[in-house]
């Protein structure tokens, strides 16, 4: 039998892992999400729920022991986290293994400050030499609002 992994967080701010066999679904009834088990004690017994700030701490240690900084962790936690939130779960802590196989790999470097490759006074142009979004983003936020 297959399984597959449905991430989602619930209305309380909890991020719940829900495992579903693919032969049998049905829609929740208060979730706008399209699979559950359709036994409910199973799914029950079958879901992780983890408390919003209990989840970035163990993002931000799965990023810290990749090699980031514990600053840029926490960042790169906390917007993941937000991300899922915020409905985006395809932007959240879903994508936090591709991430780390990214670091390992040196398709993403940690900790990277940007650098302006052209500035006038009207735009600016930067390589953020692979960083996270999460934090090279921020910087040339910062730039932008400084010219």
């Amino acid at each position: 039998m297959c399984f597959s992994a449905c991430l989602f967080l619930s209305n309380k701010y909890h991020y719940r892992t829900q495992w579903t066999k693919h032969s049998r679904h049905r829609q929740h009834p208060d979730s706008q999400h399209k699979f559950i088990e359709r036994n409910d004690i199973e799914a029950l017994l079958m879901s992780i729920i983890i408390k919003q700030k209990q989840l970035e701490r163990l993002i931000t240690e799965i990023f810290s022991r990749s090699g980031c900084s514990q600053k840029e962790a926490e960042r790169v936690s906390y917007r993941l986290v937000k991300a899922n939130l915020t409905g985006h779960d395809s932007h959240g802590v879903i994508r936090t293994p591709r991430y780390v196989e990214w670091l390992k790999s040196g398709f993403y470097n940690a900790d990277q400050c940007i650098t302006i490759l052209l500035e006038n006074d009207v735009l600016a142009i930067v390589d953020g030499g692979y960083g996270f979004g999460q934090t090279v983003a921020e910087q040339a936020v910062e730039l932008g609002l400084r010219m």
